[in-house]
């Protein structure tokens, strides 16, 4: 859809909490069983402080190498989930990118100058892929295989 002035930022916030929220709870005590299923939760513990060094949406752009290894790991019932949710990311990350800027640049949801409007369009499409039903859902899914196999709580559903 399209986005007012502004939305772009609050999708991409609202997302990207959302994923931080997935994330935010990793500290918890892990148990998890199987071997593809220990590695996993083993990984989410492990790589638990990048999501709580920078939760902003230019952080998590930034840890975007750390999620996809995450995703790598994740067993293959929900490997399809977390690949649905990186290709997301990845397409905002390749936005912002090709537009010749950093996350950062449009933290407050205002084109930055030397954007055009064509890239602008495309970073805004991006943000905005971040918040559909399959991504959400996707997100849902990474939750209640957090719950069911790594017996953490990430309050994602």
């Amino acid at each position: 859809g399209v986005l007012v002035r502004g939305a772009g930022r609050m999708t991409l916030v609202r997302r990207a909490g959302l994923a931080v929220g997935l994330a935010g709870l990793l500290a918890l005590p892990v148990a998890c069983g199987g071997n593809q299923e220990d590695s996993y939760c083993s990984a989410l513990s492990a790589k638990q402080q990048v999501f709580s060094e920078d939760t902003t949406p230019s952080g998590f752009l930034d840890a975007l190498p750390t999620l996809k290894s995450l995703g790598g790991k994740a067993p293959s019932d929900i490997a399809a989930d977390w690949q649905t949710f990186l290709g997301a990311m990845e397409t905002l990350n390749g936005a912002i990118k090709a537009a010749g800027v950093k996350p950062s640049d449009i933290s407050d949801g205002k084109q930055p100058s030397g954007v055009t409007d064509a890239q602008w369009d495309a970073i805004k499409a991006a943000a905005d892929g971040l918040s559909t039903e399959q991504v959400s859902d996707a997100l849902e899914n990474v939750d209640q295989e957090a719950k069911d196999v790594c017996k953490l709580q990430l309050g994602l559903s």
